[in-house]
């Protein structure tokens, strides 16, 4: 993506020379401007398909060389998109969902955030329950009820965490990436064993 300066500071960027990108339904219809779906690109350097799995290669890549990117997003007017989420971390909440990525860039403009991760948990209520999972900054503290507060400036309600938990750190990748799935997993098994606030503060 060629990035440009302000306004688009949010954005991703608009797409570099000889890509295409668009965003779609579950369908592959083309969505206007505005509208959340899943990102799809095509390009000279697009791959022609997972090596031995023709089925998964079908099921994220056509014939005229669109791939699906699993990332969600949205396109504005000016043709510069916006990542809101990988499509298998989104977060569906009393039928509403919930885009971990935009939750996660709200959390981090709190200033006694230094790294934060957004999941969702099993809720009997909502179906799903949005997570955070906060590392502070040092000296600084944080309660459920002032990131709740803090979250509202920003998005709308449905969409602030239920459930808040400090961590010391994130294990990091090797790409320097949090290990978000494996941290999720154990989100859940604490969950399961004692499903409870001070469960989840007990990975802490």
């Amino acid at each position: 993506m060629a990035r440009e300066r302000l306004p688009h500071i949010a954005s991703i960027g608009r797409p570099m020379p000889f890509v295409e990108i668009k965003v779609v339904d579950e369908a592959w219809n083309e969505l206007p401007p505005g509208e959340i779906g899943e990102g799809v690109i095509r390009s000279p350097a697009t791959m022609s398909g997972y090596y031995g799995q023709p089925g998964l290669t079908s099921s994220v890549l056509r014939a005229d060389g669109w791939l699906r990117t699993g990332d969600i997003m949205r396109m504005d007017e000016q043709g510069y998109f916006y990542l809101l989420s990988r499509k298998k971390d989104m977060i569906k909440s009393g039928g509403e969902n919930v885009f971990t990525q935009e939750v996660e860039q709200v959390i981090r403009l709190h200033p006694a955030v230094a790294e934060c991760v957004v999941v969702g948990v099993a809720d009997e209520i909502y179906g799903e329950a949005v997570l955070a999972a906060v590392q502070l900054r040092p000296d600084k503290r944080l309660t459920l009820e002032e990131l709740q507060a803090h979250c509202r400036q920003y998005i709308s309600s449905y969409k602030k965490p239920r459930y808040l938990t400090l961590v010391d750190r994130f294990d990091m990748d090797d790409a320097g990436k949090i290990r978000k799935a494996e941290f999720k997993a154990r989100i859940q098994a604490a969950r399961e064993t004692q499903p409870t606030q001070e469960a989840i503060g007990a990975l802490t």
